[in-house]
């Protein structure tokens, strides 16, 4: 016996995008999409969700398929700032002056840069598993769900997200020890499917 389809209506269109706008919204930030985008990007999600409503099959969740959709349009966004060359962020690229705070202004914006370094170490696909276990605070059985993979996979990707982190921090670390500024720019893990050559 075939799943049934669901017949796109406009109001089913509306109820999902009034149950389901802050979900896709928190997707596409945890996919690198800047707050100052998310809000029209969650638009174009849910148009492409009018579009092919008719394809979704019952036996999933929903949220899962919605979660496909908004990293599908996250990545085409990157990719196109890629090729207009823009700086995906919200931070000011310089830290705003304070006369009460120089010190800890500076320290905040490194904060951020670390940060951000780190997660650009990781793949994607670590990088949405460690921020929906350690931000999020899903558990992997959580996290496997929402992606619809196996909860293997969901820990192997933890373990290499982990390994990227570490790493980074004892670069830091040395760093400030030895008095130097460190750039951590290291290239992406191996995903998955790949090995380490």
């Amino acid at each position: 016996m075939q799943p049934m389809l669901l017949q796109p209506t406009t109001d089913e269109v509306a109820c999902l995008y009034r149950d389901n706008k802050s979900y896709v919204y928190q997707a596409l930030l945890r996919y690198g999409v800047p707050t100052r985008d998310c809000a029209d990007l969650v638009h174009e999600v849910f148009i492409v969700v009018a579009r092919n409503l008719e394809t979704y099959r019952r036996e999933g969740l929903i949220t899962t398929w919605l979660h496909g959709i908004a990293r599908r349009v996250a990545a085409a966004y990157r990719r196109k700032a890629q090729t207009r060359r823009e700086v995906l962020t919200d931070a000011p690229l310089y830290a705003a002056r304070s006369l009460d705070c120089p010190f800890e202004c500076l320290a905040r914006v490194q904060a951020r840069r670390w940060v951000a370094q780190i997660l650009d170490g990781m793949s994607p696909e670590q990088r949405t598993a460690y921020q929906l276990f350690e931000v999020h605070g899903m558990t992997g059985q959580e996290i496997a769900d929402h992606l619809g993979v196996p909860l293997q996979t969901v820990f192997s990707r933890l373990r290499r997200a982990r390994a990227v982190y570490d790493r980074h921090v004892l670069r830091i670390r040395a760093g400030q020890r030895y008095g130097e500024v460190s750039r951590l720019s290291a290239p992406h893990e191996a995903s998955e499917g790949q090995r380490p050559a």
